[in-house]
């Protein structure tokens, strides 16, 4: 089953394989109070599997994309994780070279876990998570409790939420991600 959200895929992105659309799914928030321009960041978890963890991102109350994390033992907890931009890293260079002068740095969450270093980014399983958040405009779920889950059109949710989140960062503003 797929679940469409915030958008609908464009013509030119295939659907995968053998599965059916059954159109958008709307999350029904109420929009919080915006102060002065700040953004309100929250990740709502909304189903653990063996293999990922599904969610829901709201920027001002507002659904932006949908989330896949690791398994609930390896994905981080909740709580509220300052944002940053990142430099460092391999991921960083791999980035730059497929966003160009969209990419100012890595989404950075930063954690208490040493040697973690989880990102808000692109990819479609909850095994390509590696304690990180993946974004995504449509997921498949399974019923199934043993089914790999995914996020589909990772590149397009990144590609709309990116640069607003990194342009606040890179201004010099903090920036904090609650995830419930």
């Amino acid at each position: 089953m797929i679940f469409g959200g915030g958008e609908q895929a464009s013509s030119t992105e295939n659907t995968p394989p053998n599965q059916e659309s059954s159109g958008k799914e709307q999350a029904p928030e109420e929009k919080p109070a915006n102060n002065n321009g700040e953004l309100s960041l929250e990740l709502k978890r909304s189903s653990y599997g063996n293999h990922d963890t599904l969610g829901k991102l709201f920027i001002n109350g507002e659904f932006a994309a949908f989330s896949l994390e690791s398994p609930k033992a390896h994905c981080l907890e909740v709580g509220s994780y300052s944002l940053s931009l990142r430099t460092e890293g391999g991921r960083h260079a791999s980035y730059w070279y497929r966003f160009g002068d969209m990419h100012k740095g890595m989404l950075f969450l930063q954690s208490d876990k040493e040697g973690v270093y989880p990102y808000v980014c692109i990819g479609n399983l909850g095994s390509d998570a590696n304690g990180s958040i993946l974004l995504g405009t449509q997921f498949n779920k399974e019923e199934e409790e043993n089914a790999k889950r995914e996020v589909w059109y990772s590149e397009k949710a990144y590609s709309k939420i990116y640069p607003q989140l990194a342009g606040k960062l890179a201004a010099g503003e903090s920036l904090s991600l609650t995830i419930s």
